[in-house]
């Protein structure tokens, strides 16, 4: 009796083994494909969409610097020699604060920044606000500060910058650098160990006002993006590190 109770749950155990048992699914081998190389299509692409956010940005500024112009119903008669912060703006991809160096009554020098830009004409100063062409550009400059207070002025620019390279080993092609939204240059070339010296070959040096500043740098579909400080006098070594 006990021997046909044994082979009896013998029999359960097997066929409840049998029934739980999953045959194995057969799953497809997928190749792993390789990462498509960055080409110049792909840099096309991406500063056509930073062209295309700076042209949005600059008609956002350009108006709303018109408004505050235009609230005004009194200006100074002159404009005193020495420097100044203004807006500029060319309506198109360019809407920026600036300093400015007047001398009678005219703009004579500019900076975007710490930069130096070439001022080849520019109009005299009236209602507190002149035409300058600077470096192919016409200009339309307003000077908001002065028309709110005459006596203001601005210091002399000071710099700093910060110099881009990289120890990415694997580079398939250039790292293109943005600083605030504009375009400085391509990385190339790595650096295997080391820091290079400022603004060395296979480097990209940026000169920039002090303070923070973004940055973005792309290439082969990878990324690089943040906050750099600047300090006047110093050039900041900054790694693109590899990933």
């Amino acid at each position: 009796m006990r021997l046909l109770v044994t082979l009896a749950f013998a029999a359960i155990s097997y066929v409840a083994q049998a029934q739980s048992w999953i045959p194995p699914v057969q799953v497809p081998y997928i190749p792993v494909q390789k990462a498509r190389p960055f080409t110049s299509a792909d840099a096309q692409r991406i500063r056509a969409e930073v062209d295309a956010e700076l042209r949005q940005q600059t008609a956002m500024c350009s108006e709303h610097t018109k408004n505050i112009y235009a609230t005004f119903n009194a200006y100074p008669p002159t404009i005193n020699d020495g420097w100044h912060t203004i807006t500029s703006t060319d309506e198109l991809t360019w809407c920026r604060e600036n300093t400015v160096y007047v001398l009678n009554s005219r703009i004579t020098r500019l900076y975007d920044g710490v930069n130096e830009f070439s001022v080849e004409a520019a109009s005299l100063i009236d209602k507190g606000r002149a035409v300058a062409k600077v470096n192919g550009r016409m200009l339309q400059c307003y000077f908001l500060n002065a028309i709110l207070d005459p006596t203001s002025h601005s210091e002399e620019p000071k710099s700093g910058s910060v110099n881009f390279y990289t120890n990415y080993t694997k580079l398939r092609g250039p790292i293109d650098v943005y600083v605030d939204g504009q375009w400085w240059g391509k990385l190339d070339r790595y650096f295997a160990s080391g820091t290079p010296e400022c603004g060395q070959d296979a480097t990209v040096k940026v000169l920039l006002p002090p303070g923070l500043h973004t940055y973005q740098a792309s290439c082969d579909k990878l990324t690089w993006n943040g906050t750099i400080e600047v300090r006047a006098g110093e050039c900041l070594p900054f790694v693109l590190r590899e990933k």
